[in-house]
C-alpha cells in the first residue's frame, strides 16, 4: 500500500509531535529525508520522493537531544526554517480575537444567537495563565456558550479553575506586567545558579523561549 511520503510526493507532508517519535523510527525519518527516498513495507524497490516536510512540537527539542530523547542529527535535519509561535499566556492581546473567533464558529454549529460576554470573564481570560493554550480557551468558550444559550456569558459560565486558582507566578510580584515577568525569570535564573534548562523547566516554558525573554530584558 502506499504510504504517507510516497501519498505526499510533490506535495506536503506534516508531522504533529515529532518528538513523540521513538529512536528506530527516527532513524528511518532520517534516512528518507538524506536520501529522499522510500522502500515500501515487504518490498525491495527504492522509491523516490519530492516532499516538503513541516515538522510541529510543544516540546523543546534541544532539551529532548540533552536527555539522549531526539536524534541530534535529526533536529539539524528538520531545523530548517524555524516559526516559534509564542503560547497563548505570552500574547494575551490576541485573546479577544481568539475568543470572537470561536463564537462565531461555535453558534453557527449550534445554530443559536452569539452572545455577549461580560467585562468580568474577558479580565479572568487575560489574568489567567493558560497551561491548556489555544485548545483550552477553545473548550471554555465552547462550554460558555452551552450554558448561556444565546444569553450573556458571565462568570458563572466559566470553569472554576480559571479564577479559584493562582493564575501565574507573575502575580506575585507587584510591579507592571512586563517588570514582574523580568523579576521572574532573573529569579528562577539566580536560584539555578545559570542552568538555563533547569531555569525554563522550574518557568514551565521552552528552553528557546527563556533565551528569547532574557535577550528582550537583557539578562545576562
Amino acid at each position: 500500500k502506499i504510504g504517507k511520503f510516497e501519498f505526499a510526493h510533490q506535495g506536503s507532508l506534516f508531522l504533529d509531535e515529532i518528538n513523540a517519535l521513538p529512536l528506530d523510527i527516527q532513524a528511518k525519518l532520517l534516512r528518507v529525508l538524506q536520501q529522499g527516498v522510500i522502500t515500501r513495507l515487504g518490498d525491495t524497490r527504492s522509491i523516490p520522493i519530492d516532499v516538503r516536510v513541516i515538522a510541529a512540537t510543544n516540546a523543546d527539542l534541544l532539551a529532548e537531544v540533552e536527555n539522549n530523547n531526539f536524534r541530534e542529527d535529526l533536529y539539524y535535519r528538520v531545523n530548517v526554517v524555524e516559526i516559534f509561535i509564542p503560547p497563548l499566556r505570552e500574547r494575551k492581546g490576541d485573546l479577544e480575537l481568539l475568543v470572537g473567533i470561536f463564537l462565531d464558529r461555535l453558534c453557527e454549529d449550534m445554530a443559536i444567537n452569539k452572545p455577549a460576554i461580560s467585562d468580568e470573564v474577558l479580565d479572568i481570560f487575560r489574568t489567567y495563565c493558560w497551561p491548556g493554550n489555544v485548545r483550552e480557551l477553545e473548550n471554555c468558550i465552547e462550554r460558555a456558550v452551552v450554558l448561556s444559550q444565546g444569553h450573556e456569558i458571565t462568570k458563572q459560565h466559566l470553569p472554576e479553575r480559571l479564577f479559584n486558582k493562582p493564575t501565574s507566578a507573575v502575580r506575585t510580584y507587584s510591579t507592571s506586567f512586563l517588570d514582574g515577568y523580568k523579576d521572574m525569570i532573573e529569579a528562577a535564573v539566580k536560584r539555578n545558579n545559570g542552568n538555563a534548562s533547569q531555569a525554563a523547566r522550574e518557568l514551565n516554558i521552552a528552553r528557546s523561549t527563556l533565551y528569547r525573554k532574557m535577550k528582550e530584558f537583557d539578562i545576562t
